[in-house]
């Protein structure tokens, strides 16, 4: 599903900006840090989510006489968890074979995302600002602690991101991107689907070099 949406994604882009010679394309890659899970965390739980990492690229399509440029993204961020498993899957047993006492936390959360997003970035100083707003993909993985295995989960991602840009030369440029990142949208109003992780607000601070290809 993930692939299928991203190949639709980069279709849609090529089929939105029309002709080559009207515009250009810049590719970024780049990477940073970031709370993870905030609305989770600030609940009254023991749960705590840390040493986030993302790594990030994206293809950047930009008409020339178009407000938005038009950008496929691809996005991994991983955070350690631990602290109290609030749904209640023990990982500690008895001689029997049966859960004891607190089912605890050690383990990691991890997710792979394919956003198609609008930017908004002028480029005709050195120093620029924009932002951003896609919608996503996320494929996302948790593993409780080494005695777990890991779980999967699927479901649609949104972002909204702010852009202080820095030009050096016609072709390199260096942003710092800090955005709201919002994971399964659907079950975020649905209390009695919550589940450890998934549905949540994170915030992300990013870098990122980008080089214009033509």
């Amino acid at each position: 599903m993930g692939r299928l949406l991203s190949l639709v994604s980069l279709l849609v882009l090529l089929w939105s900006c029309g002709e080559l010679h009207s515009q250009h394309l810049e590719v970024q890659l780049g990477g940073g840090v970031g709370e993870t899970y905030l609305v989770e965390q600030n609940e009254a739980r023991d749960v705590n989510f840390n040493r986030t990492a993302v790594v990030f690229g994206a293809i950047k399509l930009m008409p020339d006489s178009s407000y938005f440029n038009l950008k496929l993204l691809f996005q991994y961020v991983s955070s350690r968890v631990n602290g109290e498993d609030w749904e209640g899957k023990s990982n500690t047993y008895d001689f029997r074979g049966l859960p004891i006492g607190v089912s605890t936390l050690e383990g990691e959360v991890s997710s792979i995302t394919s956003f198609l997003v609008l930017e908004h970035l002028s480029q005709d100083k050195k120093f620029n600002l924009g932002y951003d707003i896609g919608i996503g993909f996320t494929k996302e993985r948790l593993v409780r602690s080494s005695n777990n295995d890991a779980e999967f989960r699927s479901f649609a991602s949104f972002r909204l991101g702010g852009i202080a840009s820095y030009s050096f030369g016609k072709r390199s440029r260096i942003s710092f991107e800090p955005s709201i990142y919002w994971t399964d949208i659907v079950n975020s109003f649905r209390p009695e689907n919550y589940k450890l992780a998934g549905e949540d607000v994170s915030l992300l601070f990013n870098l990122g070099y980008s080089y214009r290809l033509f």
